[in-house]
C-alpha cells in the first residue's frame, strides 16, 4: 500500500516537486533532531498544509525564503518510504539573491511578543498536548513544595508508623477548574522529581534526568488498540489509535531516550498489548536495548 503524504493546496498556487527547492538560509538557524522528529509526525497525522515561501532567480531555480525545516522534514518522509506529491509555493519578490537573503531575516523578524497568558487556545479548548506538538517554547520551571515533605516518613519515624493510623481522607481541592501544572513545570517532591512534559523530548527528558541516570524504567505507553472506556464519558487515549509505520517511529523515538538515560545495565518493564508485540520489540531492538524476559 503506499504512503502518501496529503498535500492540502486550497489558494491555487502554483507547484513544484520537492527537489526544485534550493536551500538559502545556509547557518542562519540549527537544526535540532527533536523537532524535526515531531514535525514529521504531524505532516503525516495532519497532512501539508503551510506553502512554502520561495523566490524564483532569473534562471527559474526556486530559492526558499521560509519553509527550510518543512523540507528537511519532507526529505526525511520520503526516506523512510513516503510518496510526496508537489509542493505549492508562494512567490516572495525580491530584485536579487542579497534582497532574497534579506526577506529570510524580515520573514524571522518578531514584531510581537508571546502572550504565556493567553486564553486563544483554552476558548477553543485546543489542551497542552496538541500545543506542545507545535513547539512553540516554555521554560522549565522548578516548584519545591517542601509541605509535601510530613506525607514522607523519615527512616527514623517508619516504624512508629501504624496503618490503622494513616487518614486517606485527602480533602478535595476547592476549585477544580484551574490548571496548575504547565508544559515544562518540574515538581520536587523531596528526592524525587516530576515533569508535566513529552517523553519524545530529549530536552524535556534531559532537564528532567538533571544529569543522573536510572536504574530501572517502568513505563505504560498506549498500546495502539484504539481504547474507549466504558463509562458515559467514553474516554480515549491520546496516541493510541495510529498507521502502523507512525506507531512504530513513536515507539523508537520513546525507547531510543530512555536508552540513553538509563545507567549501564540498568533495567525495564514495558507495558503492552501483544496484537502490538511486533512493533514493540523491534523498536526495542532499534534503540539499542535488550530483550530478556516477557512477563504475563
Amino acid at each position: 500500500m503506499e504512503k502518501l503524504i496529503e498535500v492540502f493546496n486550497l489558494g491555487g498556487l502554483p507547484t513544484a516537486p520537492l527537489d526544485s527547492f534550493l536551500e538559502l538560509q545556509e547557518d542562519f538557524k540549527k537544526s535540532d533532531p527533536d523537532k524535526l522528529s515531531k514535525l514529521q509526525m504531524l505532516i503525516i497525522t495532519r497532512g501539508f498544509k503551510y506553502a512554502f515561501k520561495a523566490w524564483k532567480d532569473p534562471d527559474g531555480k526556486l530559492w526558499i525564503i521560509d519553509a527550510h525545516q518543512r523540507r528537511k522534514a519532507l526529505i526525511a518522509l520520503r526516506k523512510a518510504g513516503f510518496t510526496i506529491p508537489n509542493i505549492p509555493y508562494e512567490p516572495i519578490f525580491a530584485i536579487d539573491k542579497k534582497e532574497a537573503v534579506e526577506e529570510i531575516a524580515a520573514y524571522n523578524s518578531e514584531f510581537a511578543t508571546k502572550n504565556p497568558d493567553t486564553l486563544l487556545f483554552k476558548k477553543y479548548n485546543i489542551d497542552s498536548d496538541t500545543l506542545q506538538r507545535f513547539n512553540l517554547g516554555y521554560e522549565v520551571k522548578a516548584t519545591d513544595f517542601g509541605q509535601l515533605s510530613p506525607l514522607f516518613p523519615q527512616e527514623h519515624e517508619s516504624d512508629a508508623v501504624n496503618e490503622d493510623e494513616v487518614d486517606f481522607d485527602i480533602p478535595a481541592a476547592e476549585d477544580t477548574t484551574a490548571i496548575v501544572a504547565q508544559p515544562g513545570d518540574i515538581w520536587l517532591l523531596g528526592n524525587h522529581r516530576l515533569m508535566c512534559g513529552d517523553c519524545r523530548s530529549k530536552s524535556d527528558v534531559s532537564a528532567l534526568m538533571n544529569g543522573q541516570h536510572a536504574d530501572l524504567c517502568v513505563t505504560d505507553p498506549p498500546y495502539n488498540v484504539n481504547y474507549e472506556g466504558g463509562t458515559e464519558d467514553e474516554l480515549t487515549i491520546q496516541n493510541d489509535s495510529m498507521e502502523n509505520d507512525l506507531f512504530a517511529t513513536f515507539l523508537k523515538q520513546v525507547f531510543s531516550i530512555m536508552f540513553t538515560i538509563l545507567k549501564p545495565g540498568g533495567s525495564y518493564y514495558i507495558f503492552h498489548a501483544d496484537s502490538e508485540g511486533e512493533n514493540f520489540r523491534a523498536s526495542l531492538r532499534k534503540a539499542g536495548l535488550k530483550i530478556a524476559q516477557c512477563c504475563i
